[in-house]
């Protein structure tokens, strides 16, 4: 196909989703307000597309490389976390009401 060929399929295309919506709102699955959203909605998208295609040469700020002490800091710090977590589950059972059977004790 060439480019003319191609140009006059993409506007076929287009004017035959406008009126396909319009047909929806004349047999009322559409009302006149949907469809004033979906056109907003696809300016919106449309807007968007548009910068991110403007945007594909510029660049971005690179991310901030993570060293090993920093990452051995964030590991010891987690595994702080478990340990209390344990003493938290040990001071709950430890606190249970007289005469409850512990579940190791506990026989069926």
């Amino acid at each position: 196909m060439s480019h003319e060929e191609r140009v006059a399929a993409r506007r076929a295309k287009k004017t035959g989703r406008r009126k396909a919506v319009e047909q929806r709102v004349e047999k009322g699955e559409m009302s006149l307000a949907g469809m004033r959203e979906r056109s907003e909605k696809l300016g919106e998208k449309n807007k968007a597309a548009k910068e991110e295609k403007a945007s594909k040469g510029t660049v971005r700020e690179q991310r901030k490389r993570l060293r090993a002490s920093e990452l051995l800091e964030k590991a010891a710090e987690s595994a702080g976390g478990h340990a209390s977590r344990r003493e938290e589950k040990r001071t709950e059972r430890q606190q249970r009401p007289d005469g409850t059977p512990s579940s190791k004790r506990l026989k069926l």
